[in-house]
């Protein structure tokens, strides 16, 4: 892996263009909380003594959690519990969401069951999102701040973006109530929150080919962001590029690693 980019908190950071797969694991355990189907990967204790962190994975829209499994293996192989859920109207969860601040609640609800967690530090839960998933986890972290202690974003679904798939019904999102989708959209732009998380540390990773998101609406977010933050970006790929390129995957684990310990 090359860094062709200054790697700072605040400087974008622009990686190789390698795209091998790491192997997948299998999760230590699989269950439901409140119909929200989640898998979990945990670390080995006797490698990883104590108390340890957490993060919480949330998919993109027509996707599910069995899409994470190897973010999941990695993030245990690195000392931290890995919780990746199957949000409403996606996989195994039952229940549709009647509008996007259902989505919201889903996330804080998930993040305080991986707090309550046998070993879990529930001050060290970390929230990664992709896509639909990543702009649920910054509105999620925006509200929640003290109890969501860091947030990777990938590709975050800009608003624009989020209306077109409603509207043109390309992209399920699984809300049977369309135009309670676009209300909630016109009342909730993300870079207006996004000064609200002051001091939770964000990592911010974004393709320079992705066709379906700009990597514009990343880097606004990212500049309306306080401290620390940091800014990811992946030469030429596409949507998805951010989301399963192990380099980037195990960079933004050791970043937020490094931050965690500081605390």
């Amino acid at each position: 892996m090359t860094a062709t980019g200054v790697a700072g908190d605040t400087n974008p950071c622009v990686f190789g263009n390698t795209f091998a797969m790491l192997g997948t694991q299998s999760p230590a355990e699989t269950g439901e909380t409140g119909g929200i189907a989640w898998h979990l990967w945990t670390p080995d204790p006797e490698v990883h003594t104590g108390t340890r962190p957490a993060v919480l994975i949330c998919h993109g829209g027509a996707s599910r959690k069995e899409d994470h499994k190897s973010f999941g293996a990695l993030a245990a192989s690195k000392g931290w519990f890995a919780l990746a859920y199957d949000s409403r109207g996606h996989g195994e969860s039952r229940e549709l969401a009647a509008n996007c601040a259902d989505l919201i609640t889903d996330v804080e609800e998930m993040t305080s069951y991986l707090a309550s967690r046998h070993r879990v530090d529930p001050t060290k839960v970390v929230v990664r999102g992709w896509c639909l998933g990543a702009k649920m986890a910054l509105h999620a972290a925006c509200r929640e701040r003290g109890r969501i202690a860091g947030v990777i974003a990938i590709s975050p679904m800009h608003e624009d973006g989020l209306k077109i798939a409603v509207t043109s019904k390309k992209f399920d999102v699984n809300i049977p109530d369309h135009d309670s989708v676009l209300s909630w959209i016109d009342e909730n732009q993300l870079v207006d929150d996004i000064p609200s998380l002051a001091d939770v540390p964000l990592l911010i990773q974004h393709a320079q080919g992705d066709k379906l998101v700009p990597i514009s609406y990343s880097r606004t977010i990212f500049e309306a962001a306080g401290e620390p933050k940091r800014f990811i970006e992946v030469p030429e790929g596409d949507h998805r590029s951010g989301e399963h390129l192990p380099e980037l995957q195990a960079e933004s684990l050791d970043w937020m690693t490094g931050l965690l310990e500081e605390r």
